[in-house]
């Protein structure tokens, strides 16, 4: 009854009559990808949309009736400044949107920017400008009443995202969909990607791609280092209902060689991440990783 129901959009593709649909069929909140308000970089990661019609597809849907609406945006793209990172933030907060997740630009092998990379002409910003833009967005964000609750999502007072915490508590959660994942139990699987097949598919059977069943020793670490990407961290008492195992006795080693260096710190059984530690989030969570 009181289930969150996000659908992602595309800015080209949020009509008033696919919003109103949506709406109809129980979508409450919607994921918009913005990316950037700068037209040329949207250009150079192959998005549909401009800014301007970002901007229109958000503000559409609020008009409607959406009262939940995150977008996504994107830092660390080939020719962004700092100061280009930080102006589509003050865009951003200044749109009707309750939720924004930030994400880097990873470097997908065989995709032509991994191509460009490896050549040496993919214009990437250096790591102090990275460093400047992760600063920027725990700053500007939270001054304009986005608070930060996991490594690179915001969201105002109410409006964490329900299915986010889901993934990110190892609880269950089903995505609909090509490419959709969904967890069941100790179950996780994922849909085909391509939309024909997945329509054919779905007719005949279920259209899943890839299903894996984790062990305890993959559940545990996943556990852990998904936990970690929360602003509370890994609850340690959670830890002991699901294990059986006090997370010392498992992490001991790795939990004081983070203290030491300043990455992570203890809290009431918690064990979290200093500020520091959220900014080289992929080394954190590496060190929680069982031989």
């Amino acid at each position: 009854e009181n289930a969150e129901i996000t659908m992602e959009m595309n800015p080209c593709d949020m009509t008033e009559a696919y919003l109103k649909n949506a709406l109809e069929q129980g979508v409450n909140r919607i994921s918009v990808g913005v990316q950037t308000n700068r037209d040329e970089l949207l250009v150079k990661i192959g998005r549909r949309h401009t800014a301007a019609e970002a901007e229109k597809a958000v503000n559409r849907a609020f008009k409607l009736g959406f009262r939940n609406i995150s977008i996504d945006l994107m830092c660390e793209l080939p020719g962004q400044t700092v100061d280009d990172f930080e102006k589509t933030l003050k865009y951003a907060v200044h749109l009707p949107v309750t939720h924004m997740s930030v994400y880097s630009l990873i470097l997908e092998e065989g995709t032509r920017f991994s191509q460009m990379a490896s050549r040496g002409i993919l214009a990437r910003p250096s790591e102090n400008d990275s460093w400047a833009m992760y600063q920027a967005m725990c700053r500007i964000l939270p001054h304009y009443g986005f608070e930060r609750y996991e490594i690179s999502s915001f969201a105002r007072t109410g409006f964490q995202s329900a299915h986010n915490r889901k993934y990110w508590k190892l609880e269950d959660y089903l995505g609909l969909g090509p490419s959709a994942c969904s967890r069941i139990g100790h179950e996780r699987w994922e849909n085909i990607s391509n939309l024909r097949l997945y329509e054919a598919w779905l007719a005949a059977d279920e259209p899943v791609e890839e299903k894996i069943s984790l062990s305890p020793k993959e559940e545990m670490e996943e556990f852990a280092f998904l936990g970690l990407r929360m602003k509370e961290g890994i609850n340690g008492r959670e830890f002991y209902q699901r294990y059986e195992k006090e997370i010392m006795e498992v992490y001991g080693s790795v939990v004081k060689k983070l203290v030491k260096e300043k990455m992570i710190f203890l809290n009431n059984g918690n064990i979290q991440m200093t500020y520091k530690g959220a900014a080289l989030g992929n080394y954190v969570f590496e060190q929680f990783l069982l031989d």
